[in-house]
């Protein structure tokens, strides 16, 4: 572990001293000199996953109130980019897909023409894309985190310091300290539903036999990591539970993970009975809220529809090991099951022995459930 991280210090620190004069050639060509005006037309970047989005949406709210003529733009990820369409505060989105050098350099052509006055990256690791496309830009004004390796040179106004411990709001107000932005921290999340996304969750739930009156829980068996991931037993296990108490079931899912559906639905190779189940996978984002918005309870892993429901005031019980607690939903409304190992959190994507997941057993689950169930006004 000491060797990975010295490894990764020393290349950090090998990669900022290359890019000093790369990165002052482009700040010569492609920076433009403001104007002396107010913001009239401001970028920010925000192309990373589910849940960071979700909890950047009070940012957003908060850039626009600071600076309330100017037009917010936003860059997403394709995924998340029809939660981001649903926030009123966002003027327009952009699709911005990472890692793909034909994507990319389409968008930085769409973003040089549109002579923005500020580019905001609110990425916390030391990936260089984003803020090398803040600096593309051509914005006079360029606010992110210098996480390593020589990010901070292409900002203007680079952030320091330790963002390990904090969590997304805390980092991106922060960086947006330097506008003068107020803090969005303190507040909960919270996600829009546009009208198209309510009726067509509405139509799901028709379709499907699901009454305005039964209760509903939203269940995630998926996660962006497999050390995120609980036991498909487990939850297989939950869901026998959920249905001896006549709640109906959302099994909710990415395509990819519909394989993992599968094998859950038939924990011993023969099918749970599918009435009062319903599968909903690879739906759009938007589609997928609306229809956690109209459950009662949500039981998953860490991840992105996690932070919907939570930013959504859905009571919600889930499962963390590796996690760091930065990441767990606040408030009462919301129970997080970890095994209390001394390796844990370590925020690893994988995990050979998966120990601390293990140690989240079926009836502790259960009961978690049973209380939020019990404790539900309806």
């Amino acid at each position: 572990m000491r060797f990975r991280r010295f490894l990764l210090s020393s290349y950090l620190s090998l990669r900022k001293f290359l890019l000093i004069i790369p990165a002052a050639v482009l700040r010569f060509a492609y920076a433009r000199p403001a104007d002396g005006k107010a913001p009239r037309n401001i970028l920010v970047i925000r192309a990373d996953r589910i849940g960071d989005l979700v909890l950047t949406m009070g940012a957003f709210r908060s850039l626009k109130k600071r600076f309330p003529e100017a037009r917010l733009t936003v860059a997403v990820s394709p995924v998340t980019r029809p939660l981001a369409d649903s926030e009123p505060a966002v003027d327009e989105t952009i699709a911005l897909s990472l890692g793909r050098f034909l994507p990319a350099a389409r968008f930085i052509k769409n973003i040089r023409r549109r002579n923005f006055d500020i580019a905001v990256d609110l990425t916390c690791d030391w990936r260089l894309e984003t803020a090398i496309m803040t600096l593309l830009s051509g914005a006079p004004a360029r606010i992110g985190w210098d996480s390593g390796g020589g990010r901070g040179l292409f900002f203007t106004d680079a952030v320091y310091g330790d963002f390990s411990s904090l969590s997304v709001p805390a980092a991106n107000d922060r960086a947006l300290s330097a506008l003068g932005v107020s803090p969005s921290a303190e507040e909960p999340p919270k996600l829009n539903i546009s009208k198209d996304a309510a009726y067509q969750a509405a139509e799901i739930f028709r379709r499907n036999g699901f009454a305005d009156s039964d209760i509903k829980a939203a269940v995630h068996p998926g996660g962006h990591y497999p050390s995120q991931r609980w036991r498909p037993d487990g939850f297989a296990a939950v869901i026998k539970y959920l249905a001896s108490r006549r709640v109906k079931i959302c099994l909710i899912c990415s395509s990819d993970e519909k394989r993992l559906v599968d094998r859950i639905l038939s924990p011993n190779g023969e099918r749970l009975s599918s009435d009062g189940i319903m599968e909903l996978c690879g739906a759009d984002l938007d589609v997928l809220a609306a229809v956690v918005a109209r459950c009662d309870i949500f039981f998953g892993n860490n991840s992105g529809p996690l932070h919907i429901a939570a930013a959504l005031n859905v009571p919600t019980v889930s499962v963390a090991g590796p996690t760091n607690p930065k990441w767990f939903p606040d408030g009462n409304r919301h129970k997080v099951l970890r095994g209390d190992l001394k390796c844990s959190p370590c925020s690893r994507g994988e995990c050979r022995s998966h120990e601390c997941m293990k140690a989240v057993s079926d009836s502790e689950a259960v009961a978690a459930i049973a209380a939020t169930l019990d404790n539900l006004d309806l």
